[in-house]
């Protein structure tokens, strides 16, 4: 579902919504649009210390490395939103849906029969 959304998003604006220039670049760009992954999910990925820097006694627990842009303004996590990011004037209910599509834990990312469900469905989020 993550994927599509991501599709969705290049359809509607012609544009990748994450173009990053490396792994680090992309998941930078989006943590500005989607803010920080949940920290279970950070805690369980096999990679996180390449992303990461873990902070013990902090919270959140993990911090993001920072990641500077072509100008060397370093990206910020939720400095950005989604409609934003779409580029245009956006239809608050697909803004709504890619939401739904771009959660970072897959238990709280709409599932495909969530998706199909018409947007004012007590199924849909």
């Amino acid at each position: 579902m993550y994927s599509f959304g991501c599709v969705l998003a290049e359809l509607y604006t012609g544009h990748p919504l994450f173009p990053g220039r490396d792994e680090a670049d992309q998941l930078a760009r989006q943590m500005q649009v989607m803010g920080l992954p949940p920290q279970d999910l950070i805690q369980a990925a096999p990679r996180r210390k390449v992303f990461f820097t873990e902070r013990p006694q902090s919270r959140p627990r993990f911090a993001p490395n920072p990641v500077k842009d072509s100008r060397g303004r370093v990206r910020r996590p939720s400095s950005r939103t989604l409609a934003a990011a779409v580029h245009r004037p956006a239809d608050d209910d697909f803004v709504s849906f890619l939401q739904g599509c771009l959660e970072w834990s897959p238990s709280a990312r709409f599932t495909p029969d969530e998706a199909l469900a018409p947007p004012l469905d007590p199924a849909r989020h």
